[in-house]
């Protein structure tokens, strides 16, 4: 009985170490290891991003936000940097985007549709210059507004921080949408009130329609010609307040209600209470496309 007793608990000493060693080892590879995978030759570019912020452990955390939540993409082809051109360039009247879409689609032989081997993904492409300085101007605006205690590191990082909200292709919009509505907001003292005053600004300027691209327009394109669908405004609405350092989310629904098959964005925050929720549903109601 003894002799049985001491196999068994050899046995079931072995085990545990067996166990805790493979749990340790695994827990040797490195987080990044699955971002690098997808970034292949741009792994330097964004380990240049970490150790840029090794002696500032904030901005280090919020990059290692970013990176580690960086395995997705956006859709592209050659077209779109041609239109994107275009329309950045031009003089914007009334339906001027559809028509310089329309005489480069006519000369263009590739397929609009993009599939999934024509994203390219953020891990590969973005360099550590656009990254860093995506969070030093995020940080910068953080710190200089007076309600910057009212929001806590994880807000910052989830609803400030982010330098593209869903597909939209990638552009420097913080420093051009900020210079563009600080002076809406000057003297304000709470990201809620701040809040309120620019989504009406935007709502009564970006004007509600359908634009013949077919692609979803990054948001300087967007601030240039100042008319989409309801996605289009609050991707649009959400970079306007990260860049203002107001707490930003997109939201949607599939479906609206009973009245159209199609869905419904909006912008929310952090900050809302129930009086500007209803404000906000209030005119969302009406600018509305079906």
């Amino acid at each position: 009985m003894k002799t049985e007793y001491r196999c068994t608990l050899t046995l079931g000493i072995i085990f545990s170490l067996s166990f805790l060693c493979f749990f340790t080892i695994a827990g040797c590879t490195s987080k990044y290891d699955y971002i690098y995978q997808i970034a292949k030759e741009n792994k330097e570019e964004l380990q240049k991003v970490l150790d840029y912020y090794k002696k500032d452990s904030i901005k280090y955390k919020a990059a290692d936000f970013l990176i580690t939540n960086m395995a997705h993409g956006y859709p592209y082809t050659t077209t779109m940097d041609e239109y994107k051109c275009s329309i950045m360039s031009c003089t914007i009247t009334k339906g001027v985007q559809d028509s310089l879409w329309k005489k480069i689609k006519s000369r263009q032989s590739e397929p609009l549709k993009v599939t999934k081997d024509q994203y390219i993904q953020d891990a590969q492409s973005l360099s550590a210059a656009y990254l860093i300085n995506n969070i030093d101007e995020g940080f910068n605006t953080w710190k200089s507004t007076p309600w910057s205690n009212q929001i806590d590191f994880s807000t910052f990082c989830q609803h400030i921080l982010p330098y593209r909200i869903q597909n939209e292709p990638i552009s420097n919009w913080r420093k051009i949408l900020r210079k563009k509505y600080a002076p809406y907001i000057v003297n304000i003292q709470s990201a809620e009130e701040a809040f309120i005053l620019i989504y009406n600004k935007v709502m009564d300027e970006f004007k509600k329609g359908e634009n013949d691209y077919p692609h979803q327009m990054d948001i300087l394109m967007l601030d240039r010609i100042m008319k989409g669908n309801c996605m289009d405004r609050s991707l649009y609405m959400t970079s306007v307040m990260r860049a203002l350092s107001i707490p930003a989310a997109y939201d949607y629904v599939p479906y609206w209600a009973n009245f159209t098959s199609n869905g419904h964005s909006w912008v929310a925050t952090s900050a809302m209470t129930l009086l500007l929720f209803l404000r906000m549903i209030d005119r969302a109601w009406s600018y509305m496309v079906l």
